[in-house]
């Protein structure tokens, strides 16, 4: 299971978010860093807690938080729920509904926080299939 809560490894720490609170508490910085990257509208917070009010219901929001030196790096929102099959599904918020959206990364933090993400994702798995 993806753990909630902080854990950090060099100057990269990650924060599991599972709760639209999670996300409010986030919004002012998250907006923030879209507008400084230059983010479509579907990588805003704005946008991606609006889609959960709308689509979440029934799925387990995974929304993973990177920060660098207590600076906020990225936003990676997930959510979690099951196929037709029964398996674990772990997802961009907001697929199959927007065409865009997916991880938002400082730019110049872009490889190590991506890097970073993968590995938490590969590393504590509570899913079966990443779509």
């Amino acid at each position: 299971m993806m753990p909630t809560g902080t854990r950090g490894t060099g100057s990269l720490a990650l924060e599991v978010l599972t709760s639209s609170e999670g996300l409010h508490h986030l919004a002012a910085d998250w907006d923030g860093l879209a507008r400084e990257s230059g983010a479509s509208v579907f990588h805003t917070a704005a946008w991606v807690q609006t889609w959960w009010q709308a689509f979440g219901h029934g799925r387990g929001l995974r929304a993973l938080v990177v920060r660098s030196g207590g600076q906020l790096a990225g936003v990676l929102p997930l959510c979690l729920d099951r196929t037709r099959s029964g398996a674990r599904r772990l997802r961009a918020v907001g697929s199959p509904e927007a065409d865009y959206g997916g991880v938002l990364v400082r730019p110049h933090l872009s490889e190590p926080a991506v890097e970073f993400l993968a590995d938490a994702l590969y590393g504590d798995r509570d899913w079966d299939v990443l779509w």
